[in-house]
């Protein structure tokens, strides 16, 4: 009996299957695999054995629950490509990638890094032709605990750069490093503020050498807080001996590493490139080793012998008398000490504090007085002063009257803080002012 559709009357008559259908009906998956006949046939016997597969298969050919939840729990991991699964001849394919038993896991694994073509290559590998629950975590797993693989691993990454911590004054951090050059062994030691570098030669590469010149060094320029250097027999048990004489702490780097102590191995480099120019051009290493120390550091305006020194040192060129003269620095910072010159209403010096710089006068300070008030006084009328100690201050009679002062101004209220010196505040005019990052070690 046939029936019309619900849109015409023309019922569809049945056709017999066309020979392209039947075709389609005969493909074997086997055809298209990766496995010989041996190992399909080896899995298939693995495979009626696993209850896991023998249910699998089983709810291939009957059909899948609509919702996941409704699906045995071993089956579940299989629901979200339950499309993509078929069975023939005792084996499970998902697409053309063989569903492993359990018990051929271990098997299979061994087999996809047998040739230790590492991570990657592998789990493109199995990939390819295999599939079970968990495949990539546990092959990962097996290489990353590989034996060979450990053993004949190659080298890691480069670890991102840590910088020194460098304090804001020169020759508190120094480094030492040797080098060779011409039969001959050098000392370099470089500050690491300034990159101020001296070179020495040793005539012998002992510690007592080493400790001899690095003396002179001190000597001249002062103990610094640390020194750094790598692991060689010249930095061992003597140097560390005089580092506690002399108040100073040694570290040194790590072995093999001598990027930890990279400021020393720069200096090297540069010392050697000198010597070596020098040497080629008959000329003197001193000399180039001077218009290095007073050459301008890249993308700043002074030189490592400024930095040091607070003045240039004079070379073979023409240099302004200006140049060659200590810079001072006129800039009181901020939360200094200082005393204010007595005028007609106090007889003594009073102690104050410097508040901030004052607006539109370019030698004027806004000083805090010990009673809370803001004081503006020109910078002739301030010295500085050692910041007295607490018992100073509670032994002290008490501080000069304030009132009834025609300069001052109102108190500390609107005025910038000194622990706010990076947050805005409020000037007499009312703008919020902020001063730059770069001036923040004094008032500007």
């Amino acid at each position: 009996m046939f029936l019309a559709d619900t849109l015409s009357r023309a019922y569809l008559t049945e056709e017999a299957p066309s020979a392209f259908t039947e075709e389609l009906t005969k493909i074997n998956a086997t055809n298209f695999g990766y496995l010989t006949a041996l190992h399909l046939g080896d899995i298939a016997e693995h495979s009626k054995k696993d209850p896991v597969l023998v249910e699998l298969e089983r709810m291939i050919c009957s059909g899948w629950p609509v919702r996941r939840d409704d699906a045995e729990p071993s089956l579940r991991p299989y629901f979200n490509f339950r499309n993509e699964l078929a069975a023939q001849q005792g084996v499970i394919y998902r697409g053309e990638r063989v569903v492993v038993p359990l018990n051929l896991w271990k098997d299979m694994i061994k087999r996809i890094h047998s040739s230790h073509i590492g991570m990657e290559g592998c789990l493109r590998r199995a990939r390819v032709s295999l599939y079970w629950p968990g495949m990539d975590a546990q092959v990962k797993d097996y290489i990353q605990s590989c034996e060979t693989c450990l053993s004949t691993g190659s080298k890691q990454q480069k670890e991102t750069m840590i910088p020194h911590e460098v304090k804001d004054h020169p020759w508190s951090k120094v480094g030492l490093d040797l080098f060779d050059f011409n039969q001959r062994t050098y000392l370099v030691t470089v500050d690491y503020y300034s990159n101020f570098s001296e070179v020495d030669y040793l005539q012998d590469t002992t510690s007592r050498d080493v400790i001899h010149k690095v003396k002179a060094h001190f000597a001249r320029y002062g103990i610094p807080d640390t020194v750094m250097s790598d692991n060689g027999p010249q930095f061992s048990e003597e140097l560390k001996n005089f580092s506690k004489r002399w108040g100073f702490k040694h570290i040194t780097s790590s072995p093999k590493h001598p990027q930890s102590n990279g400021m020393s191995e720069s200096a090297v480099k540069t010392a050697k490139r000198l010597v070596n120019r020098a040497l080629f051009a008959h000329e003197d290493a001193y000399l180039s080793l001077l218009d290095l120390r007073n050459t301008p550091t890249q993308r700043m305006t002074t030189s490592p012998a400024e930095k040091i020194l607070n003045r240039r040192t004079k070379t073979l060129l023409p240099t302004s008398q200006k140049l060659l003269q200590p810079k001072l620095n006129i800039l009181y910072p901020k939360k200094e000490a200082v005393m204010i010159e007595p005028d007609s209403k106090r007889q003594l010096w009073c102690k104050a504090t410097v508040a901030g710089r004052s607006d539109n006068r370019p030698r004027s300070y806004e000083v805090e007085i010990e009673t809370g008030w803001v004081l503006t006084r020109d910078r002739r009328h301030l010295k500085l002063t050692p910041r007295s100690t607490p018992q100073d201050e509670e032994d002290e009679q008490g501080s000069p009257d304030a009132e009834g002062e025609q300069e001052h101004t109102q108190p500390t209220k609107g005025v910038v803080s000194p622990e706010g010196q990076d947050t805005p505040y409020l000037t007499r005019s009312g703008r919020a002012s902020k001063r730059p990052s770069y001036l923040k070690d004094y008032v500007v």
